[in-house]
């Protein structure tokens, strides 16, 4: 059973800036999908029993947000936004977690199709259970884009992150570029960052894990490549991309406990992917979307990519 409440707002300011603020409370109860019996059960022995504390896992998380915006086009041709989110989450067996995450955007356009993005974000992870885990990770990410020759679309930035005193520079680049003029256009790029593996983020994926857990960042590398356009009608793009992590999250079924849980392992690997997906107005007001991928794991300790999508469709 899932339950979920909130309130959400925006208001916009005739001085030209917006604000939007919200707050929600969520409740995530699943049973577990087994127990373990001890061998050698007859009809006279007597079968260990479980409440339903025991067989479910449930987790609790309150959060709220708030952000400040231009509304319109400032004089200096300035969009700017700067945001905090605050989440804090608990689950059974005594688990909890607490996040905040302060970010603040900046665009300047150069010209009305040559923007230079500023954005900087510190996402700081609390996480306790019979002891404390810390994950703070600041990002600061400038870019530029820019035409070319009037066809030719070039995006050229980067990403710097910080993690407990490792400092990484990840790229943020890509070319966009017109075969058939309306039809068909071809695209690649590379980019990278950290992405964090909470028990919030965890959970929300697999909610049957065991929830005393090592948070830890991924850290990942993307290079792709592909086509989009439009043809009769229908919108879809077709891509090819190569990626490399460090400490990709794995789920394993530990079923030697009395109830089998998942346990969360990190591997390093690389994924190769296969993807398209494409998007058709039927009808006013209605679209049918559609996206298929196929992904080709190749970890460096681990078997398999332990319940991760080779094949996904939706």
């Amino acid at each position: 059973s899932d339950t979920e409440f909130g309130v959400e707002g925006t208001y916009l300011f005739d001085q030209g800036f917006g604000v939007n603020a919200g707050a929600g409370y969520k409740t995530q109860s699943r049973y577990y999908y087994g127990y373990n019996f001890p061998e050698g059960v007859s009809d006279t022995t007597e079968l260990p029993s479980f409440t339903d504390d025991q067989v479910r896992q449930r987790f609790n998380t309150f959060s709220v947000h708030g952000d400040i915006f231009n509304g319109t086009r400032t004089a200096a041709n300035i969009d700017y936004k700067a945001g905090v989110d605050l989440y804090l989450m608990d689950g059974n067996p005594a688990v909890r977690e607490n996040g905040i995450d302060l970010n603040i955007q900046a665009t300047k356009w150069i010209a009305d199709d040559a923007p230079l993005d500023l954005k900087l974000r510190t996402d700081f992870t609390s996480y306790r259970d019979t002891s404390s885990q810390n994950l703070n990770n600041i990002y600061f990410s400038p870019s530029y884009t820019t035409p070319i020759a009037g066809k030719y679309r070039l995006k050229i930035g980067v990403n710097f992150t910080s993690q407990d005193d490792d400092f990484d520079v990840f790229p943020d680049v890509s070319l966009n570029a017109p075969v058939i003029e309306g039809l068909l256009s071809a695209f690649v790029g590379a980019e990278g960052s950290l992405q964090k593996n909470t028990l919030r983020s965890l959970a929300d994926y697999n909610p049957w894990i065991e929830p005393r857990l090592r948070i830890r960042n991924s850290e990942y590398t993307r290079i792709y490549g592909g086509v989009d356009g439009t043809v009769v009608g229908i919108s879809y793009r077709a891509e090819a991309n190569y990626k490399i992590v460090d400490n990709l999250a794995l789920f394993l079924l530990d079923r030697s406990q009395e109830i089998p849980k998942f346990d969360v392992l990190y591997d390093d690997g690389n994924i190769f992917t296969l993807q398209a997906s494409a998007t058709a107005s039927v009808i006013e007001n209605l679209s049918i979307n559609a996206t298929v991928a196929q992904r080709f794991y190749s970890l460096e300790n681990q078997e398999r990519a332990w319940h991760l999508p080779s094949f996904s469709l939706n």
